[in-house]
């Protein structure tokens, strides 16, 4: 929530102006929440496929951290909100606890490795103060240690990888992009057998093509299902208001050098 030294968040503040005008069905594009494989990770773990999850470790490393267009300078911009921690770091950590628990603490460390970007087209460089490197540590509800870094690095990004450990069941998801975006593949065992490609049940095929239109494509279908049936959907604004909490809680951790509770 605020605080007298917070403004609302933006989906706060929508939320209450379209409930006042009776609009009661919002939605937000966290679409990685419509994403097979993670929707199938998040079955696995209701259905006590893991066992106790013991540890769970998340990497994405992005490009860009040395150049970028001019169209692309305003996000070097700290204060225009498009950048590693809300962007990468906003869908990573909805991700963790789309498929698992929410956190019920955190220690975060936010900052700007590279301070300067050179203009690809123009040959110029310009000074930025965005975030370009997210380190968390923490725990979910349940007991599972997370461990989180996203960053921009100079070359050779690897993209997006999440570590699963259970007392029953480990589970590897990786994409070379932003999970929400690009195809995931899936690597399982059971107990001590050795990690195998984990193939979708046959449950997940769709008609959606793969890449970057797949999720938002199937959000859009979830929405319109919603909306007939007379039912909520998710994410919503009440939703998207959360993520904006846990994005705030990161960057007091940070700025403070604590390890915050998540209410």
């Amino acid at each position: 929530g605020s605080t007298p030294d917070t403004p609302p968040s933006p989906s706060r503040v929508l939320r209450s102006n379209l409930g006042a005008i009776g609009v009661m069905l919002t939605a937000v594009g966290l679409q990685g929440r419509h994403d097979p494989s993670l929707t199938y990770i998040k079955q696995l773990h209701a259905e006590g496929w893991f066992g106790q999850i013991v540890a769970v470790n998340v990497t994405m490393m992005g490009g860009g951290a040395l150049a970028r267009s001019s169209a692309d300078a305003w996000m070097g911009v700290k204060a225009n909100g498009a950048n590693i921690m809300t962007i990468v770091g906003g869908h990573t950590v909805d991700a963790i606890t789309y498929c698992l628990t929410p956190f019920a603490d955190l220690s975060a460390s936010v900052a700007t490795q590279v301070p300067e970007w050179r203009l690809s087209d123009t040959g110029g460089t310009i000074r930025v103060d965005a975030p370009d490197s997210l380190i968390l540590n923490g725990a979910l509800d349940g007991g599972a240690t997370v461990s989180l870094h996203a960053a921009s690095v100079p070359f050779n990004a690897s993209g997006w990888r999440m570590e699963i450990y259970g007392t029953e069941g480990t589970m590897v998801a990786s994409t070379t992009g932003l999970p929400q975006i690009t195809p995931i593949t899936l690597l399982g065992a059971r107990g001590s057998d050795a990690l195998e490609e984990h193939a979708l049940p046959a449950r997940f095929a769709d008609h959606f093509p793969e890449g970057p239109p797949g999720n938002v494509g199937r959000a859009y279908q979830h929405m319109a299902e919603a909306i007939r049936a007379g039912q909520t959907f998710s994410p919503d604004f009440a939703h998207a208001e959360s993520v904006h909490r846990l994005l705030h809680l990161i960057e007091q951790s940070s700025a403070e050098g604590t390890t915050i509770p998540v209410p």
